[in-house]
C-alpha cells in the first residue's frame, strides 16, 4: 500500500469523488452564469423555466453574496480535490454550509421556490463532503 492512491477501492472512490465534484462544479458555473449574464441581460430566457429577470430583481443581497462566496469556496475545494489535498474537505464543508444558507434564503423568494432542485444539490454536496472526508482519512487526500 504505497503511493498516493493505495488500492483499487481508493482509486475508484477517488474517481467517483472527482466525477461528482465535477458535476457540482458545472452546476455551480451554470448558476454563476445565470447571476452574471442574467444581470447583464445576456442570458437567453429559453434556457430557464422561470422569469430570470424577476428572480434577479427579487433576490436579496444576502443570496447574491452567498452564491458568490459559495462559488469561491467550492471552486477552491474542487481544485484542491484535483490536487489531492486534504484541505479540500474544509473548503467543501464551508461551501456546503454557505450553500444551505443560500437555499434557506431562497425559500422566502416568491419568484423562485425550487425546493426540489435544492434538495438534489444538498444530497450531491453532502455526498461530496462525506466522500472527501473518507478519502482524507484513508490518506488519499493529503
Amino acid at each position: 500500500m504505497t503511493g498516493i492512491l493505495h488500492g483499487r477501492w481508493e482509486k475508484n472512490l477517488f474517481r467517483i469523488l472527482v466525477m461528482l465534484a465535477t458535476l457540482q462544479m458545472f452546476y455551480t458555473i451554470y448558476w454563476l452564469g445565470l447571476e452574471v449574464l442574467g444581470r447583464l441581460g445576456l442570458w437567453p430566457d429559453m434556457l430557464v423555466n422561470f422569469d430570470l429577470a424577476a428572480f434577479l430583481r427579487s433576490e436579496s443581497e444576502f443570496n447574491l453574496i452567498a452564491i458568490l462566496v459559495f462559488t469561491f469556496l467550492y471552486s477552491v475545494g474542487y481544485f484542491l480535490i484535483l490536487w489531492r489535498k486534504a484541505a479540500a474537505v474544509w473548503f467543501l464543508a464551508l461551501a456546503f454550509i454557505v450553500g444551505r444558507l443560500d437555499w434557506i434564503g431562497l425559500t422566502f423568494n416568491l419568484v423562485f421556490d425550487n425546493f426540489v432542485g435544492g434538495a438534489y444539490e444538498l444530497v450531491l454536496q453532502a455526498i461530496i463532503v462525506l466522500l472527501g472526508w473518507d478519502l482524507r482519512g484513508r490518506g488519499v487526500l493529503r
